[in-house]
């Protein structure tokens, strides 16, 4: 495997662990905490300065209220930039951009639909 490849792999899965931590123990925002919102994958840029982050929300499924939150986190991604380069020993700590990603809502949607054709 290419060593490059293999590096940017290590550092997303140590960004989405930190990420996770921090969205967990150092975010107190209530409108963060009540959507309850999981990291699902990040995608980094070749030179690793530019991070997508995709996010899911366990609760809603209303898109309004996904996307109102979703820009509540990109506010706060500056602050969550410095706890991470806090923690993390990089060069360059990587420009955050949060994403909403809908396949957990679509794995769901399609689940209840598998389950009334089992049950019809």
């Amino acid at each position: 495997m290419n060593e490059k490849y293999y590096r940017s792999i290590r550092i997303s899965e140590v960004l989405k662990k930190e990420i996770s931590y921090i969205f967990l123990k150092k975010i107190n925002d209530p409108r963060i905490i009540k959507s309850m919102l999981t990291v699902l994958d990040i995608k980094l840029s070749k030179d690793l300065s530019n991070a997508n982050i995709y996010i899911g929300f366990m609760t809603e499924n209303n898109k309004d209220i996904c996307n109102k939150t979703i820009k509540i986190v990109q506010n706060c991604a500056g602050y969550i930039r410095s706890l991470l380069s806090k923690k993390i020993q990089l060069r360059i700590t990587p420009i955050l951009n949060f994403k909403h990603d809908t396949s957990f809502s679509t794995g769901n949607y399609i689940s209840n639909i598998i389950n009334q054709i089992k049950n019809n």
